[in-house]
């Protein structure tokens, strides 16, 4: 089943789904109010199961046991917790936040549904790319906020994150130069950043690094980061993108159309010392 890591309080507070993540420095970012709850455990992250169910379903479980209602949410996936967003959003849950740090993926040749998940939630975030058309998609709204990292790995038999990023938006991104300058491309409420590095370590580093700064920035857009962490200022991209404003978390909207959900892997806790054991996975045989 899922876990509850932090209760929150407040009889309205917000909700913090993490897949494949999870620490202290993550904690450190939110508002003490806010409930933080893991999800996707026993390497289940990627299909509608006991451990990982569909969101609605536990945002009124965890309501209902804290006596709480929460008012926004916010989801988190690192590595191959990146599928249990993904697996979200085809269930056609409309989360008001999303970080992806390192993990999306898609296969070779690329099946549609692995894509269109992605457009259509970069669509609610009013983002326009060249395969991202900003109000096509029915049910999604402006409001959404998503922040997008990628790395330069090369799998051996599916597409990389910085691909399969390309392969959505219908850009050619690169990476930036360093580990502190990333490529960053920003569309109204949409932010993707590009990362160098093609190395297991590479991957570590967007865990340990990437992921927590992030996560407070994303927080911090939503208004319940901790105090002290502000929301970055729109339109400031490392390498220039179509910045624009932000604008005001969305209601939850009509569900999408489901896809077909991948078949399932074997995944490992990325939970301490097993980060690297994960790693050799997540580079020679994750599924998809």
């Amino acid at each position: 089943m899922p876990a509850l890591q932090q209760a929150g309080s407040g009889n309205v507070r917000p909700l913090v789904v993490w897949y494949w993540c999870g620490s202290k420095e993550l904690l450190a970012t939110l508002d003490p109010s806010v409930c933080v709850v893991t999800s996707g455990a026993e390497h289940k992250c990627h299909y509608i199961n006991d451990e990982n169910p569909r969101l609605s379903d536990l945002a009124a479980m965890y309501e209902k046991q804290l006596g709480c209602t929460f008012s926004q949410i916010m989801l988190v996936g690192f590595s191959a917790g990146c599928q249990g967003v993904r697996t979200q959003l085809l269930e056609g849950e409309n989360p008001h936040g999303i970080l992806v740090c390192d993990g999306v993926h898609s296969s070779n040749p690329a099946q549609n549904w692995q894509l269109d998940v992605w457009r259509k939630y970069l669509a609610g975030c009013g983002a326009s790319f060249p395969l991202v058309k900003y109000g096509s998609w029915e049910g999604f709204y402006p409001g959404n906020f998503i922040r997008w990292t990628t790395t330069n790995i090369q799998p051996p038999t599916y597409a990389g994150t910085l691909e399969t990023l390309n392969r959505v938006t219908g850009l050619e991104l690169e990476p930036g130069p360093s580990k502190t300058n990333p490529t960053t491309t920003i569309s109204n409420n949409a932010t993707l950043l590009c990362y160098p590095g093609g190395t297991a370590d590479d991957h570590i580093y967007q865990g340990t690094v990437i992921l927590p700064k992030e996560h407070g920035l994303l927080a911090a857009q939503l208004g319940f980061a901790a105090t002290g962490i502000e929301p970055p200022p729109p339109g400031t991209p490392s390498t220039p993108g179509t910045p624009s404003t932000p604008g005001t978390p969305s209601t939850p909207g009509t569900p999408s159309t489901p896809g077909t959900p991948s078949t399932p892997g074997t995944k490992p806790n990325l939970a301490g010392v097993g980060l690297v054991a994960a790693i050799i996975v997540f580079l020679i045989a994750r599924e998809l």
